[in-house]
């Protein structure tokens, strides 16, 4: 027998697939982590604009096939710092499922009705159900993502480890400190010494 109890949480969570379709019906670039991280403007840039360029020929695909991206993490604004109805709206996106009620500031019509959508005690059985789905469905997703990002980031730290001890070897530095300044044992950097 499934449980229907309900979620300590009063909203919905606009980051799954079944509360972004129940709250807003159309599917838009909306991200809870950090995409775009190279540069330090990116790290003021809420929204990013893409479109497809052809390798080959440096030539823009589709002037029509465009993605905005907008990354939640980034947008720092507190309810009293909130100066525009994007603001609001970004607040909402990324606080919505933590909030107990509409905050004061955000008391638009607009945003009134979206927190009544939004209300999970007014779900049917079938919609908990597929909510409760999109949550679990969600946070596999995200876990993947984390999962791959941190091993990304690791193999860029080992392939730099073994790009300092190959300079390190190079310039004839002693074993006794390759090994103190990598972490990589004795053996293994002979072995590397070896391959060279």
């Amino acid at each position: 027998m499934e449980n229907f109890d309900e979620p300590e949480e009063r909203y919905l969570n606009p980051l799954t697939d079944f509360g972004f379709h129940k709250v807003f019906g159309t599917m838009v670039g909306i991200l809870d982590f950090v995409l775009f991280d190279e540069s330090e403007e990116d790290k003021e840039q809420v929204i990013e604009y893409v479109q497809l360029v052809r390798e080959r020929t440096k030539t823009l695909y589709s002037d029509r096939l465009k993605f905005v991206f907008i990354e939640l993490p980034k947008f720092r604004k507190t309810e009293e710092e909130l100066e525009t109805r994007f603001d609001r709206w970004l607040f909402i996106l990324k606080n919505l499922y933590k909030l107990k009620e509409c905050p004061v500031s955000i008391r638009d019509n607009i945003f009134k009705e979206l927190f009544q959508l939004a209300e999970i005690k007014q779900l049917t059985k079938k919609d908990m159900r597929a909510y409760k789905k999109s949550i679990t469905d969600y946070h596999e997703v995200r876990s993947a993502i984390d999962c791959a990002r941190e091993e990304s980031f690791e193999k860029g730290v080992e392939k730099e480890k073994i790009a300092v001890i190959q300079k390190c070897l190079q310039m004839d530095i002693p074993i006794e400190v390759i090994v103190g300044i990598t972490d990589y044992s004795k053996e293994q950097i002979m072995e590397m010494k070896i391959k060279n």
